[in-house]
Parts: C-alpha cells; sequence; structure tokens
C-alpha cells in the first residue's frame, strides 16, 4: 500500500496565497492597482497546487494495487465530502440573506460559462452583476474550474494507458495554451479568463510535474528548484508591466506570461516536497501557517459574502476582512467541515492522501 503523502509547507503555502487574495478582493479600488496588480496571480498558485496535488494522489492510489473502478469511487466520495458540505452551506446560507444571481448555475458549478456567456454581449443586467461583486458569489467561478477539473481529470488520466500520459498531458498543455490565445484575440474584453481551458493551463503544469515526479523522470528537477522558481516568480511579476488598463485580466496576459508563471510556481511546489529542510519549506510549515491553510477552502467561500459587515467593522478592510472571514470558516470547520473530513476515513479509506 502506498505511504501517506502529506507536506505541511503546502498548507502553509495555501495561507500565504490566500492572504493575497483577501488582500486584492478587500483592497481593491482602495490601492494603487498598478503597484498591487500581481495579487491577482494568488489564486492561480491555487491551480497550479491543486493539480500536482491530485495528480499524485491519483497515481500513488493507482500504484496501491486493487480494482480501477473503487478507487475512483473512494476518490470522488473523498472529493465531494470535501468540497460540497462547505461549498453549499455556505452558497444556501448566503441566499437566504443576500442576493446570488444565476443561483442554479452556481450550484451545478457551471458559473464560468454563464460569466463568459453573459460577458460577450454585456447587457446592462450583465454589467450590474459584475459591479456588485462584493457578496453577489462571483468568486465562485473558479470553484467551478476546480469542480470540473475534479470531476473530468481522475478519468481522463485513469483511462489513458500508462505509457502516454506524458504525451497526453503534454497536448493538453498545448491545447489550453492555444485555446486562451485564441481567444484574447477572438474576445478580448469578454471573461475568457474564467473558461475552463484558460486557467486550466495553471492546472495542468500541476499535472505534468507532478507525472514526472512520480515516475522518477524529475530528477533533474529537484535541486534547488523552489529556489529558482520563486526566483523566476519575482522576476516574472516584477520585470514586465502589465496592462493596468486591464488589471482584472492580469493572470491572462500577456501571451507567454502565463505559461512562465505556471511552470515557475510548478517548481516551487515541487522543490517544498523535495527539500523538508531548506529555508522556505521550514517557513511555510510553521504551526499556525499551517493550521490556518487547513481552513483556507472555507475562507475563500465565505470572504466575499462577509463584504458587508467588514464594512462595518472598526477595523480597516485590510485587516477586518481577513479576521472576519477566517473566524467564520474556522468556525465552519470545527460544527462541520472536520467532522466531513473525518467521515472519508471510514467511507473511502485511502493511505495516500494528499
Amino acid at each position: 500500500m502506498a505511504a501517506r503523502f502529506y507536506v505541511p509547507a503546502y498548507d502553509g503555502l495555501r495561507f500565504v496565497l490566500l492572504l493575497g487574495v483577501l488582500e486584492y478582493h478587500y483592497c481593491l479600488h482602495r490601492l494603487p492597482i498598478e503597484r498591487f496588480w500581481f495579487l491577482t496571480y494568488a489564486l492561480c498558485c491555487f491551480f497550479v497546487l491543486s493539480g500536482f496535488l491530485i495528480t499524485h494522489l491519483l497515481l500513488r492510489s493507482e500504484a496501491a494495487g486493487g480494482p480501477s473502478g473503487r478507487k475512483l469511487m473512494d476518490f470522488y466520495i473523498r472529493r465531494g465530502l470535501r468540497v460540497f458540505p462547505a461549498y453549499y452551506v455556505v452558497l444556501l446560507v448566503s441566499a437566504c440573506f443576500l442576493s446570488v444571481p444565476y443561483l442554479g448555475w452556481q450550484l451545478t458549478y457551471l458559473l464560468n460559462f454563464k460569466l463568459f456567456w453573459l460577458s460577450l454581449q454585456p447587457s446592462a443586467e450583465f454589467l450590474g452583476y459584475m459591479a456588485g461583486w462584493r457578496g453577489n458569489g462571483v468568486h465562485l467561478w473558479s470553484m467551478a474550474v476546480e469542480e470540473q477539473f475534479y470531476l473530468l481529470y481522475p478519468l481522463l488520466l485513469w483511462c489513458s494507458p500508462r505509457g502516454w500520459r506524458g504525451w497526453l498531458l503534454g497536448l493538453g498543455l498545448a491545447l489550453c495554451i492555444g485555446c486562451r490565445l485564441w481567444l484574447m484575440r477572438a474576445f478580448p474584453d469578454s471573461c475568457y479568463g474564467a473558461l475552463t481551458p484558460v486557467p486550466g493551463e495553471y492546472l495542468l503544469w500541476g499535472c505534468w510535474l507532478a507525472w514526472l515526479d512520480f515516475s522518477e523522470r524529475a530528477g533533474w528537477l529537484r535541486g534547488r528548484v523552489a529556489f529558482y522558481g520563486a526566483f523566476l516568480v519575482l522576476l516574472l511579476l516584477f520585470g514586465l508591466d502589465p496592462d493596468v488598463q486591464r488589471y482584472e485580466y492580469a493572470q491572462w496576459r500577456p501571451p507567454a506570461h502565463q505559461t512562465l508563471y505556471a511552470l515557475a510556481l510548478g517548481l516551487v511546489v515541487l522543490g517544498l516536497r523535495h527539500h523538508p529542510r531548506s529555508w522556505l519549506t521550514r517557513a511555510l510549515s510553521w504551526g499556525p501557517l499551517v493550521r490556518l491553510g487547513k481552513i483556507s477552502y472555507g475562507t475563500y467561500l465565505v470572504h466575499l459574502f462577509l463584504s458587508g459587515p467588514v464594512e462595518r467593522l472598526p477595523l480597516p478592510p485590510a485587516l477586518g476582512g481577513p479576521l472576519l472571514s477566517l473566524a467564520v470558516a474556522g468556525l465552519m470547520w470545527v460544527t462541520f467541515e472536520e467532522r466531513a473530513n473525518r467521515a472519508k476515513d471510514w467511507l473511502a479509506p485511502v493511505a495516500c492522501e494528499g
């Protein structure tokens, strides 16, 4: 049976990335965006990490032996127990107190496609929806992308011949890049970045690096990759001039930026796994960061729904927003999320959780 796969630094990384997302959302229009546009990339980092961890989990589970169908079912049960309880509780409770348009699209994890379709010919309704992004659930488009990935990718991976997987992942990357470049030209002012193939490139770079790592083809990459990856991230973030007038789309521009950035983040993730004693890994493995990283999912779900209460706090939004979001997510964790996570171990036991 495969050994348990857990890297504490990944939880610490989740919390650091979460802070980037929170600060960007709570401080948008309060900070000079030309200085802080790089925070838009924090969300993309989650995609890279998700692709890496899910691929490692699936490959390790496959290597442990046993019926593939049963293992795939266990994967879906575990993902469902991790994702669905918090998502649907937050969404339905918010719908009771706030205006949450397109609720059916939210409930079925299809909001990203709805956003793109509406943005092709922006109506007053759509412009109003986007103007009210604080509190109407529009940030959950990224959850739709993740869930579509969780649903389709395991099937495609396990149904593909083992010897072809590297090539197929490379083909998927090429298709994602081609799709993004075409969408940039054809629909430059739309929400094309919400369509699954565009952020899917981030996911697939994580998947490809995990496949290299698991199949022992990444030995040459295991040097000081975390350091070099972090250095490359800094070069990309501060060495390229973003299109400030369209900063909402910064994480998808310019043409080569997304590919280089996704690969650089993948190197950081790979390095954290193989260098537990590096200063970066030890910093991200600090206990409080790890514990806060465990509730990062719930914090992201609730943070924009709490925009109204945050405005009434006697604290600046940059401080009050994260504090209130973390408090609510912590309450969610101790009341029902932790129990759902424990249920995974007796409903669908597995020894290689990521």
